[in-house]
């Protein structure tokens, strides 16, 4: 009995002191700009990175998306013209264009949004690989005059005021 006890600890200890496999993190997406500042009527683009950390190469097949209130809609295609089909182990895009979102015109506010990326083992997959949310801060736009327009102004008033004391003086 004592000699079965000892194998079955042995044997757990053994076990235990096996490496274990440590699964990295296959897919990663980020987004170089969370929380921009924009105007309305506005279009802003997000830009991103996205990487393999180790798996087995990971396709790209499509974005999953919200069109928040504030927003005149959600463009996709910078991911579709930037990102590759797939991903192999250990790859990454760099910075690349992913989406854009239009801003009504009269909006001020904070826009609030989310964009995933869908993919998987292969080019059928339709998994969430990475979700990203994102806040637009929306403030009106304050309009300043160019110095050109100032100058315009100016030399109009200026002929006008001469017209004024030519008639005077003429009368």
């Amino acid at each position: 009995m004592k000699r079965n006890l000892f194998v079955s600890l042995a044997a757990a200890a053994a076990f235990m002191l096996l490496p274990v496999a440590v699964k990295a993190d296959p897919f990663t997406f980020t987004l170089s700009n969370p929380n921009p500042t924009a105007s309305p009527g506005q279009t802003v683009t997000f830009s991103g990175t996205l990487g393999n950390g180790g798996s087995p190469r990971i396709y790209l097949n499509g974005t999953s998306f919200s069109v928040p209130p504030g927003a005149l809609g959600v463009d996709d295609s910078p991911f579709f013209s930037n990102a590759p089909a797939f991903l192999d182990p250990g790859q990454s895009t760099g910075v690349i264009a992913l989406f854009q979102v239009t801003i009504s015109p009269a909006f001020t506010g904070t826009i609030i949004g989310s964009f995933s990326i869908l993919g998987g083992p292969d080019p059928n997959s339709q998994n969430i690989l990475g979700t990203q949310e994102y806040r637009i801060t929306v403030e009106p736009q304050t309009t300043i005059p160019e110095p050109a327009t100032m100058l315009l102004l100016g030399t109009g008033l200026a002929g006008i005021a001469a017209m004024r004391r030519q008639r005077r003086k003429s009368a």
